[in-house]
């Protein structure tokens, strides 16, 4: 419906390998990449989870892993003729403006703990203790029968 509000037409010369994520591959009822869309959806609900949390440098890789898939697929569909460039940032646009509402509802709600981040807190991390000492006083019989001090 949106792709047709735009007027975003399939190509005649629409490859079969670009049917291999298609809704609906009878006719053209959504002309848009689905999978460019649910990529950017995903990245941008992360996204804004972990810009709220603080937590972006933390998750650098994450940033890194959607910009590679993503780039990865706007060139295979762009290579393949299966969507025009209009049809790739359309899409791209639309999911992470969904992918932001959502965050944006999620954290605004009393759901907070569905928004995902991955931050360390002072619990998490281990540490090693300072150097301390021990006494230990062995009874037998109620009477102190040895004593042992250890570092």
């Amino acid at each position: 419906m949106v792709s047709k509000t735009f007027g975003f037409q399939r190509p005649d010369n629409y490859p079969e390998v670009c049917n291999f994520l298609l809704l609906d591959t009878t006719n053209d009822t959504f002309n848009l990449p689905l999978g460019t869309n649910m990529l950017t959806f995903t990245f941008a609900y992360l996204a804004y989870g972990m810009q709220v949390n603080d937590v972006v440098k933390q998750n650098a890789f994450t940033y890194l892993f959607f910009l590679i898939l993503l780039g990865l697929d706007t060139l295979w569909n762009y290579s393949y003729s299966c969507y025009s460039a209009g049809q790739l940032v359309f899409s791209a646009i639309l999911g992470m403006f969904g992918g932001f509402i959502w965050g944006g509802i999620l954290n605004s709600s009393k759901a907070k703990h569905l928004l995902y981040f991955s931050a360390l807190s002072g619990k998490d991390v281990c540490s090693r203790p300072s150097k301390q000492t021990f006494k230990c006083e062995v009874y037998k019989n109620g009477k102190k029968i040895a004593t042992k001090m250890s570092k």
